[in-house]
């Protein structure tokens, strides 16, 4: 009796083993292929604040918003969105992010006809506190990056069968400052521009509306001047959204 109870727990024992190699492996195996895909340069670039979204429907769809782009949140993710905007908009955004990290913004957008015009701004700040090795403290004040956003759009060839093609270009203007006494000589300016494109168009839409139902955007984000010899996050960003139902 007692040799099969051994036999059966030595049978357990090794399917056990085998089972958490498997699963050692599928780990292994998924860990290497996400490592594959990441960016060898995330953490070398400058102005972090440009990759963290203001908020709004950008940062509620998870970024997925640069063919979409219809309300003031278009600013961050398609700059060719003011020129198709029905409302005038002036937005306000608060995020109290990670680490007493926080941003403030603000996003001002109008159109006229096929001229869409825009201004906004994003402050991210964060406080700073030394402390020798006795506990006393030598000195504090904040981090923070700036960013001042100016949009022009123009949509082309827009008629009543047509929406159009859609053009826009951002101008930014980012200054990182670091105090002195925490750190000497990191400040930073830098001046960078996006640009972009979108069009909207129905296909098999199975609802009335005279929205349409498909539209596709392209941008280019962050084109401009290293920082202290840190690149830009610089973006390459491609986006079709799809409506068949209402």
């Amino acid at each position: 009796m007692m040799k099969k109870i051994v036999c059966i727990l030595t049978l357990i024992n090794s399917l056990f083993s085998a089972y958490c190699l498997d699963i050692s492996e599928l780990y292994y195996n998924a860990d290497s292929f996400m490592d594959s895909l990441s960016d060898p340069n995330t953490g070398l670039t400058a102005f972090p604040t440009l990759l963290i979204p203001m908020g709004g429907r950008f940062e509620a769809m998870g970024t997925a918003f640069t063919a979409v782009a219809d309300d003031a949140s278009f600013i961050e993710a398609n700059p060719a969105g003011s020129s198709g905007l029905s409302y005038t908009e002036l937005s306000f955004y608060h995020n109290d992010w990670i680490a007493d990290t926080n941003i403030e913004s603000v996003v001002y957008t109008t159109r006229k006809k096929n001229l869409g015009l825009a201004a906004g701004g994003k402050f991210l700040y964060v406080p700073f506190t030394e402390y020798d090795t006795w506990g006393t403290r030598e000195s504090r004040g904040y981090y923070s990056e700036s960013v001042l956003i100016l949009n022009t759009s123009y949509r082309f060839l827009s008629n009543y069968d047509f929406y159009g093609l859609s053009v826009g270009s951002n101008v930014k203007f980012a200054y990182r400052h670091i105090p002195e006494e925490i750190y000497a000589g990191q400040s930073a300016f830098s001046v960078m521009t996006d640009l972009g494109v979108l069009t909207r168009f129905n296909f098999m839409k199975f609802y009335s509306s005279r929205d349409k139902n498909t539209s596709f955007g392209l941008v280019l984000k962050n084109i401009g001047l290293d920082a202290q010899d840190d690149p830009l996050p610089l973006e390459t960003v491609a986006g079709l959204a799809y409506s068949p139902v209402r």
